[in-house]
C-alpha cells in the first residue's frame, strides 16, 4: 500500500454498546442510523506516533489517518457527542494545531456513510509475509481468494463494529510472532480478540483448538462473523480477560494496552501449559524494561522480541506452572 493511501486504526469502528453511552443524543436506536461527529485535522507526520500512543492509552479507537508524501497528513476522528470531541481535542492540543472554533472542520456523519468511505479506501493487502487480508463489503458477497504465492493464506473480513484491519504495528508484531511459534494441533487462546484476526490466523495455520476472548459483546459478534466467512470453527467467550476462561493452552496471544498486558502476564500462568508460550504485543518501547522485569518476577523466560516503530512485542515461555489445573473445554 503506497504512502498516499488511507489506513485505519486496528480497532477503528464503534467498540461500544448503546447503553454504555448513557443515552447520548447523537446515538440513534437504529444501528444503521448511528451518527458520529467527524473531525478531520491536519497533523505533522512526525507527531503521528505520539498522537496514536496517546489515543491508545485513552482506549480511543475511532479514528483514521491519511498519509501523504509531504510532511503533513490528516487524522480524522469519529466522536459520539460534542463533549467527547471537546475533551479529547483539548488533551491533544499539545500535539496538534487545533482551533476548536473551526466549524468547517467538523460534520455529522452516519455509520452507513462512514462505512462506505471505509470500504472504498480499504483494499486487500499483505499483513505479514504469507498472510493477506481481504476485506469484503458484504457477508453474502461471493469473492474469489487472491492468488497468493508460496502457499500464503487469506483472511476475509467484513468492515463493521470492532473491525481490526491488521495494519497497526502492534497487530503485525503479534501476527508475525504467532505465525512463527504456532505448531500443528496447538491449543491457542486469544485474549482481547477484537475482530478475530489473530484467532483466524492461528486456525488457518493449523491450530487444534482456538478460543477467542473479548469483554466487548460487539467485538465478539464481529469475531464470529470473521470466523463464519472464513469457514473456521473457533470458540468465543465474552469475558473480562480470563474470568470466564477454562482449560490449558500451548499458546496465549494478546495484543492490547500495556497496563492490561501486565494483568494478562500475571494471570496467564494458570492457563498456560508448562513450557507454553505467551505472545504479547502493545508495549511502548519506553516501557520495555519495566515489562520484562515483571515477566522475570512472574517466572517467565524471554524467548524472542520484535520491535516495529515505537511498539514492542515478545514471546515468553512459562518456566514454572502455578495454580490449579482447569477443566478443559
Amino acid at each position: 500500500m503506497d504512502c498516499s493511501s488511507l489506513y485505519f486504526s486496528y480497532r477503528l469502528c464503534t467498540t461500544f454498546s448503546i447503553d454504555s453511552l448513557g443515552g447520548s443524543k447523537s446515538l440513534k436506536s437504529d444501528k444503521s442510523r448511528i451518527e458520529f461527529i467527524e473531525a478531520k485535522l491536519k497533523i505533522d507526520n512526525y507527531q503521528l506516533d505520539i498522537i496514536e500512543g496517546n489515543l491508545l492509552n485513552r482506549n480511543f479507537n475511532r479514528y483514521s489517518v491519511e498519509l501523504k508524501e509531504s510532511d503533513e497528513s490528516f487524522i480524522t476522528f469519529y466522536f459520539t457527542d460534542t463533549q467527547e470531541m471537546k475533551d479529547l481535542l483539548e488533551e491533544l492540543k499539545g500535539f496538534i494545531k487545533i482551533d476548536l472554533n473551526m466549524n468547517d472542520s467538523y460534520k455529522t456523519i452516519t455509520e452507513a456513510n462512514w462505512m462506505n468511505s471505509f470500504t472504498k479506501n480499504f483494499k486487500p493487502f499483505e499483513m505479514i509475509e504469507g498472510v493477506w487480508i481481504l476485506p469484503l463489503k458484504d457477508v453474502e458477497e461471493n469473492s474469489k481468494d487472491l492468488k497468493i504465492k508460496n502457499g500464503g493464506i487469506v483472511i476475509k473480513l467484513v468492515p463493521g463494529a470492532a473491525f481490526g484491519t491488521g495494519l497497526h504495528e502492534t497487530t503485525k508484531i503479534a501476527a508475525k510472532l504467532l505465525k512463527k511459534h504456532i505448531f500443528p494441533r496447538a491449543n491457542v487462546l486469544d485474549i482481547g480478540c477484537g475482530s478475530g484476526i489473530l484467532s483466524a490466523i492461528a486456525a488457518k495455520i493449523g491450530a487444534g483448538k482456538v478460543v477467542a476472548v473479548d469483554n466487548d459483546p460487539i467485538a465478539i459478534k464481529k469475531a464470529c462473523e470473521t470466523f463464519e466467512i472464513n469457514h473456521l470453527k473457533i470458540n468465543t467467550i465474552i469475558s473480562d480477560l480470563f474470568k470466564e476462561v477454562y482449560g490449558e493452552y500451548d499458546l496465549i496471544v494478546s495484543n492490547i494496552l500495556f497496563e492490561v498486558l501486565v494483568n494478562v502476564l500475571k494471570d496467564a500462568k494458570r492457563f498456560l501449559k508448562q513450557k507454553g508460550k505467551l505472545i504479547l504485543s502493545g508495549i511502548i518501547t519506553k516501557k520495555i524494561d519495566e515489562f520484562l522485569k515483571i515477566a522475570v518476577y512472574n517466572k517467565y523466560e524471554l524467548v524472542e522480541e520484535l520491535q516495529m516503530g515505537d511498539w514492542y512485542g515478545c514471546v515468553l515461555e512459562n518456566i514454572r506452572k502455578e495454580g490449579k489445573d482447569h477443566e478443559k473445554i
